[in-house]
């Protein structure tokens, strides 16, 4: 997984903005690290959240057995393509050599960063907070 933190990545596009080689040009503003499904499980499972791992097949059934929402039954459920080993490749190197002559770097996902994440989509009502949350409870040093 790739998580790129929102302040990373208009910081990326205002150093080339002012870079001024960057006219007309096209670059891929993400992040280059990743994070393991493994780590953001472990975050998860620290703030209280009780997750079982299982296969995609009983994954699709019990989605369509409790989502309502057709747009985003479609996000959560894997491609057909995607379940065959297909995947599609991004080439960044342009983008990424730009960025680092500008001096730009995007910074490694933390646990302390994902845990303040967690903590906000929690407070934001878009995930639903485990039983025994506090807000600004983080979870540190899992990554």
């Amino acid at each position: 997984v790739r998580l790129t933190p929102v302040d990373s990545m208009a910081r990326a596009i205002l150093e080339l903005a002012a870079d001024g080689g960057a006219r007309g040009r096209t670059y891929y503003i993400d992040s280059p690290h990743e994070v393991s499904h493994y780590d953001v499980m472990r975050v998860l499972q620290a703030f209280g959240y009780s997750i079982h791992l299982i296969e995609s097949a009983d994954f699709a059934r019990r989605a369509l057995e409790l989502v309502q929402d057709d747009e985003a039954l479609a996000m959560m459920l894997p491609a057909p393509s995607l379940e065959q080993g297909v995947a599609l490749p991004i080439d960044a190197s342009f983008s990424e050599r730009e960025l680092a002559r500008v001096g730009f770097e995007y910074p490694r996902v933390s646990g302390d960063w994902l845990g303040k994440f967690i903590d906000h989509a929690i407070g934001a009502d878009f995930l639903r907070a485990p039983k025994f949350w506090q807000a600004g409870s983080l979870v540190r040093g899992l990554l």
